[in-house]
């Protein structure tokens, strides 16, 4: 396996600020991955065990904060992105074209400018997205 590369002085500053700021979780996962090896000097399979994470992974997380700096900490978690149709800005122009509106006449227009079909629980949620209590207003 190839040397691990050098932390450079003005990124170890940072580290040094960065230990300042409150983290928590990932954040503090990823914080220790790089600060364990430039306080401690421990390799990346002895943090990897420590910190109960691939080794490959605390490797990757060193790598971009030697090229990126402290930003690497605050990187949300990959995973499932919420499937949003259309952006939420777009969405509540939508609504408000509808703001009396049966739920069926909603989703018939929503389907119409989607250009696609559209399950009813797929409207419900974006109802609720919106602060929409009933889909359909009590008559006044």
């Amino acid at each position: 396996m190839p040397a691990a590369l050098p932390i450079p002085e003005h990124r170890l500053i940072e580290l040094a600020e960065f230990r300042r700021a409150r983290c928590m979780g990932f954040d503090l996962r990823r914080f220790l991955c790089v600060w364990l090896r430039a306080e401690r000097g421990l390799p990346a399979d002895e943090i990897a065990r420590v910190l109960g994470m691939n080794a490959n992974s605390v490797r990757i997380v060193q790598r971009r904060f030697i090229a990126e700096g402290p930003p690497v900490f605050r990187r949300a978690p990959k995973g499932p992105k919420a499937p949003f149709l259309m952006p939420f800005a777009d969405e509540a122009l939508f609504l408000e074209r509808y703001r009396d509106a049966a739920a069926t006449d909603i989703k018939a227009a929503w389907e119409s400018e989607l250009g696609r079909r559209v399950h009813m629980t797929t409207l419900y949620r974006m109802l609720k997205r919106h602060g929409w209590r009933k889909a359909v207003p009590l008559p006044k």
